[in-house]
């Protein structure tokens, strides 16, 4: 899949590596497991995104760049790498303590930058998770509200 030749790499393989990671340990290939896991260390870059706590939509696993993207989001393309955190935390016992500590990190990005309280007729009680697009120039954040599905793991 990395040296194909499609473009659209479905949010840059991260689902399918933190899939992929868990499958490892659970059939037991422990040395296969810690030999990948230093190859591809997804927490070194996790809070010098643009929006630290979160990986982008889009990143290039070839070159193991997870820290480039300008879109986070919590939804499609990106909610298995956020939903397999605190899994292989559990699955492991707390033993390797990162699991944890990246999906704190993110979950408190994520629900100061991407949950939003939507307008409704009766006010519900309500949040909504959208998409957040980082402005490089200025640093600054801009929301947008749009809700998105697959999201419930993080509520």
């Amino acid at each position: 899949p990395v040296s194909g030749g499609r473009r659209n790499s479905f949010g840059g393989w991260v689902a399918t590596l933190v899939d992929s990671l868990d499958t490892i340990w659970i059939i037991g290939m422990r040395t296969e497991f810690h030999e990948a896991v230093a190859a591809d260390d997804m927490a070194a870059q996790q809070n010098s995104t643009s929006l630290p706590g979160l990986w982008p939509l889009v990143v290039d696993a070839q070159a193991k760049v997870f820290n480039s993207g300008i879109i986070f989001t919590l939804g499609a393309m990106a909610d298995s790498a956020y939903e397999y955190l605190p899994k292989m935390s559990a699955l492991l016992g707390g033993q390797l303590p990162v699991y944890q500590t990246m999906y704190e990190e993110a979950m408190a990005t994520a629900t100061k930058y991407n949950l939003f309280r939507p307008m409704t007729l009766t006010n519900e009680d309500i949040l909504v998770s959208g998409q957040v697009h980082t402005k490089k120039e200025s640093g600054k954040t801009s929301v947008e509200l749009e809700p998105q599905g697959r999201v419930s793991f993080a509520s």
